[in-house]
């Protein structure tokens, strides 16, 4: 009797202990568990470091993030469903006879239930997709200026904050007779130059600066008028038949740099522009006399005059240009 009253307390035992492991095992088997493999800040930003590989833009790179963001990953999460109702929990016997027997269990697969990673679109495809769905801040301009030169342009954008520029400056053949040193010379000028241009808008603002490159056509032609006196040198005296001819010449190719302003610059159609700059360049002078020799004047009294009719006429080593206008923008 005593060993039989031991199994049995024992089996009491046993019994409380099996139902806690049952209920600890029940717990485990059926309680929601929530994983995510990724959260959407680290998606995004795995994401930001892929497209920055083959868009080096910035501001276009997370406009593409977000595009991925909404499709990829927010799709990806699966919806809350609702609570069963009864008729829902009951068994569908009709529809599971009409189930064939034979026929194979889809296949496990590990793909994300969105788009699966062989039909992802690039970052170049989703930069494209961008621009074109986000209207470019810039459009073509074609322009007409006065100032100093009349000025006919055409700008190309590459982007919102830079665009390619180029323009035909200049002004008709001027002719006229000018006193200059103490010399009475009929001039000639001449002034033309085909530029081209990159423009930087800072901010894609409607300020710019401009650097570039100019091939100029810029001349002045002197040549003393017979009869009348001339100083060379300092050395004065009355030319009678004898000619002194000088040609001032700009460099062929010059650079250029400057700033300019054009009213809305994100609308199309009419606005106002402005430009200010320099080409950067020194004149060459070049004489043809037949003064040499006349009351003691020498070649080196003729190179010296030069430079004082250059020094009157040309102060500084660059040229500076600069005009106001309208633009039609398309």
């Amino acid at each position: 009797m005593f060993r039989h009253n031991n199994s049995i307390r024992a089996n009491s035992i046993r019994k409380p202990a099996f139902g806690v492991v049952a209920t600890l095992l029940f717990l485990c088997a059926f309680h929601p568990v929530n994983v995510y493999a990724e959260d959407i800040d680290a998606f995004r930003a795995r994401v930001f470091k892929e497209v920055l590989l083959e868009v080096p833009d910035a501001d276009l790179a997370k406009q593409i993030v977000e595009i991925r963001v909404k499709r990829e990953f927010i799709k990806q999460q699966t919806p809350v469903e609702k609570p069963q109702t009864k008729e829902e929990l009951a068994p569908n016997t009709v529809a599971e006879k009409q189930v064939p027997i034979n026929q194979p269990a889809p296949a496990a697969t590990n793909q994300p239930s969105g788009r699966t990673a062989s039909t992802l679109p690039k970052a170049s495809d989703q930069a494209n997709e961008v621009m074109n769905a986000q209207p470019s801040k810039r459009a073509n301009d074609v322009y007409v200026g006065v100032g100093n030169r009349v000025v006919v342009g055409y700008a190309y954008p590459i982007s919102t904050e830079f665009s390619l520029r180029t323009d035909l400056a200049g002004l008709p053949t001027r002719e006229g007779n000018k006193s200059i040193d103490g010399n009475q010379f009929a001039v000639t000028e001449s002034n033309t130059s085909l530029g081209a241009y990159l423009d930087w808008f800072p901010n894609g603002g409607d300020f710019r600066f401009s650097l570039g490159v100019n091939a100029n056509s810029i001349r002045t032609r002197l040549q003393s008028v017979q009869g009348t006196n001339a100083n060379i040198n300092g050395k004065t005296f009355n030319t009678g038949t004898e000619v002194l001819d000088i040609t001032y010449k700009f460099p062929l190719y010059t650079p250029y740099l400057g700033l300019g302003y054009q009213s809305a610059a994100s609308d199309n159609g009419w606005s106002v522009y402005a430009d200010l700059g320099l080409m950067f360049g020194k004149y060459d002078a070049y004489a043809k006399t037949s003064m040499i020799g006349l009351n003691t004047v020498t070649t080196a009294d003729v190179d010296a005059e030069l430079n004082t009719l250059r020094g009157s006429l040309f102060k500084w080593s660059y040229v500076p240009v600069g005009s106001v206008g309208i633009k039609y923008r398309y």
